[in-house]
């Protein structure tokens, strides 16, 4: 059935569907020559073809045009995408790239009853407007790809299932993934808690359609924190339903962190600030109190905030008013210039402290607008200090004492050596008697060499192990006579004995000192205790006792109830020659031998009094970790026997040593002299072999004592030595302690003395 049944004019309607088409239409013979067309043609390409126009023998027509047609007039029906046009040239089908139209072709043949091609049409379409709209779209689409691509800001794009659909390099490289690899994936993926719950809240608000802000920290491939500042907003369509949203994420990780670290600062500073032990507070230019940190309250027992209300000046000591007065403006007159002082601050129980200041003016700073001070309560460091100094200064007292003393020692012993040897020699009664006194006299000198020595710590101590208890008990007896029946003594001892290493004779001196120190402070009768303890002397007990040393102690704690001391008397009471006695009445050295002995022996000595409450003495003895020794009784001294061993004099100083020959030939000893080390080297070099003690001083110029033995025991290792000095000598004692195993005796010697331990020298060698 035809197509144009039931038309009253079919080849009318076709004509005017060939006039009124939009599209061009052209119809050419099967030799190629233009036959006709319609008026849409004329418009398209602004021209019509020429009479007798052979399409098929234009040899303008690019190749692509010209194979398009050349298969159409074989029979095929094709496509020939847009070309450009330019109408100015009449180039039908050219491609000229400033044409102003393009067209789209359709071509199709059409055939006869044999199947032979009988016409070729044509179908144009102008489609200039749309590939330009098209060629701007991406254009503009590229644009805007590259400037996303190139955004130093993270763009991520989701759809409607919250799936990533796309992310940019800037974002992939944030994250540290692949961007192929980002694609599919929820965002969520890339968020530990608490965070991912704040992610998926605003996702949720997105669906809703509102915008949303936020810093959050997400997680990198390498475990890393991300910090990013999110700006996100929906996805809609005109309709306004969600599909999908649109972010932009700023790295803020370095800012984060650094803000992080400023609140760490913040926090360490404001901890130190805080809790240290310094009190810090800020004022303004006036003076006036802006903040004082919470260690006010430890340091000086106010609350910061009453401070503010009260007149800080006058918690100033009066001494020091003037000089804080003065401060004030030159601190503010002078920018950050450090200002220390020291002042004395009265504490909220009424107590002193010193407080070390330092004072920065930072009203110039922004970031503080005060004035900055820093004090520190050195009390405690002013009492160590003044204990350092005190203790320098009893040091050098004794290195004094010390020197005089050996001195002394040698003159002595030549009076009371010849004294002792001429007595027995004088017819005359009366004139022995005054050489009696003078042998006294000498004798009052030796105690008070002794004593010197003492206080010096310059004397040679024999220490052992004993009982603190025994040595209390073993001495009651004697102190019930020495002290009087006034003197009501009463013992309060420790219940288990208590072993320190110590010189016994020594120990017994330091009781005596103590006891008839305190007699003399109960003239009209009074107790004394005596009591034994022991005692744990921790770190802080010896960061506030510069001579202590932490450890576990013995004691020995001697009470009175006399007249007591002032602080005054109490500072100086160890000073030799530092007496409040009348004259006559003490020498001053008592209490100094006390020191003296004690910190020779290691051990600590302290002191309680107060003016009409009396006087204790306790004295801290190291405890010894052995137990006690047996003691046995001391024999009292006697002469030596008579000897006939050679014996070596070394002694530098002329009186002592013609004294010692002059006592020792008298004891029947055969005897060499030398003046010094290396006179006694070619001595013993003359009497190889046949000298069998040396007696050496050991304090000589040149060659030392001890120098001088090692040296002839290299020549004869069984020769035996015996050493003489006036005082202790680090060559034959270990801080003051007898080295074992060596001979010694202590100048100035006695006749009875000297051939006793010269005997002994030989006999127990």
């Amino acid at each position: 059935m035809s197509t144009f049944a039931g038309l009253h004019d079919p080849l009318a309607l076709l004509e005017e569907v060939f006039a009124r088409a939009p599209m061009g239409l052209q119809v050419y013979g099967a030799d190629g020559t233009s036959l006709l067309v319609n008026p849409a043609f004329n418009t398209i390409f602004g021209a019509v073809p020429p009479p007798g126009y052979n399409v098929l023998q234009d040899e303008k027509l690019e190749r692509r045009t010209a194979e398009f047609l050349r298969r159409v007039f074989a029979g095929e029906s094709l496509l020939l995408p847009a070309t450009w046009y330019d109408p100015l040239r009449a180039d039908y089908g050219t491609m000229e790239s400033g044409g102003l139209s393009a067209v789209e072709t359709v071509g199709f043949p059409l055939l006869d009853g044999q199947g032979q091609v009988r016409h070729a049409v044509m179908l144009f379409t102008d489609v200039t407007e749309r590939l330009r709209s098209e060629k701007a779209r991406g254009e503009t689409e590229l644009r805007f790809r590259r400037i996303v691509e190139l955004a130093h800001e993270g763009v991520w794009t989701l759809d409607e299932q919250d799936r990533t659909t796309f992310v940019n390099p800037r974002m992939a490289e944030m994250l540290g993934w692949p961007p192929e690899e980002l694609l599919g994936r929820s965002p969520l993926d890339f968020f530990d808690e608490p965070w991912r719950s704040r992610a998926t809240g605003g996702i949720a608000r997105q669906r809703l359609g509102h915008p949303g802000r936020a810093e959050l920290q997400m997680r990198r491939r390498d475990g890393r924190p991300l910090w990013v500042l999110l700006s996100a907003t929906p996805l809609t369509d005109e309709a306004g339903a969600y599909h999908g949203s649109l972010a932009l994420l700023t790295d803020v990780t370095d800012r984060k962190l650094a803000e992080e670290e400023v609140a760490r600062s913040e926090r360490r500073f404001r901890a130190i600030v805080e809790h240290g032990a310094d009190v810090i507070t800020l004022h303004d230019a006036d003076g006036a109190l802006l903040y004082a940190s919470p260690s006010v309250r430890r340091v000086l027992g106010y609350d910061p905030e009453e401070l503010r209300h009260l007149d800080l000046l006058a918690l100033v000591h009066p001494d020091d008013r003037a000089r804080a007065e003065q401060e004030v403006p030159f601190v503010v007159a002078h920018p950050a210039t450090p200002h220390r002082s020291l002042l004395r601050v009265r504490h909220r129980d009424g107590r002193w402290r010193s407080m070390e200041t330092v004072t920065v003016n930072l009203l110039h700073d922004p970031d503080v607008r005060a004035v900055v001070s820093n004090q520190q309560d050195v009390t405690e460091r002013g009492h160590l200090e003044e204990q350092l100094r005190h203790a320098q200064k009893m040091d050098a007292v004794g290195r004094l004492a010390g020197g005089v003393a050996h001195d002394l020692n040698n003159v002595l012993s030549v009076i009371q050596g010849f004294g002792e040897m001429i007595e027995p020699e004088l017819p005359n009664e009366e004139v022995r008697e005054d050489l009696r006194e003078i042998l006294r006299a000498a004798e009052r000198a030796r105690t008070l060499t002794r004593q010197l020595l003492a206080f010096g710590r310059r004397q040679v101590l024999n220490p052992e192990v004993l009982d603190l208890n025994g040595c209390v008990t073993g001495l009651q007896r004697m102190l019930g006579r020495v002290l009087g029946e006034h003197i009501d003594i009463h013992l309060r001892l420790h219940q288990v004995p208590l072993p320190a290493k110590a010189d016994a004779g020594q120990l017994e001196q330091v009781i005596l000192n103590l006891a008839l120190n305190a007699r003399d402070a109960m003239p009209t009768g009074g107790r004394l205790t005596i009591a034994t303890g022991e005692a744990l002397l921790d770190q802080e007990y010896a960061r506030h006792h510069a001579d202590v040393r932490p450890g576990e102690y013995v004691t020995l704690t001697v009470s009175d109830e006399g007249s007591g001391m002032a602080p005054e008397v109490r500072e100086r009471i160890f000073e030799p020659f530092f007496t409040t006695k009348a004259a006559g009445k003490g020498t001053g050295l008592g209490l100094a031998t006390v020191f003296g002995i004690v910190t020779q022996s290691g051990g600590h000595i302290g002191v309680q009094s107060e003016v009409g409450a009396g006087t204790s003495f306790t004295i801290f003895l190291p405890r010894a970790s052995a137990p006690p020794d047996e003691r046995a009784e001391r024999p009292g001294p006697r002469p030596g026997p008579p000897g006939r061993e050679t014996v070596l004099v070394v002694e530098d100083d002329e009186g002592v040593r013609r004294f010692v020959m002059r006592a020792l030939g008298r004891h029947g000893y055969q005897l060499l002299e030398a003046p010094g080390g290396r006179e006694a080297l070619e001595v013993h070099a003359r009497h190889s072999g046949s000298i069998d003690l040396l007696l050496t001083d050991v304090v000589m110029p040149a060659m030392s004592g001890p120098e001088l033995a090692q040296a002839l025991r290299a020549r004869q290792p069984e020769l035996r030595v015996l050493f003489m000095s006036g005082y202790a000598d680090g060559a034959v004692s270990s801080h003051g302690a007898l080295v074992a195993g060596t001979h010694f005796m202590e100048k100035p010697l006695t006749v009875e003395e000297l051939t006793r331990r010269v005997r002994r020298a030989l006999d127990e060698s």
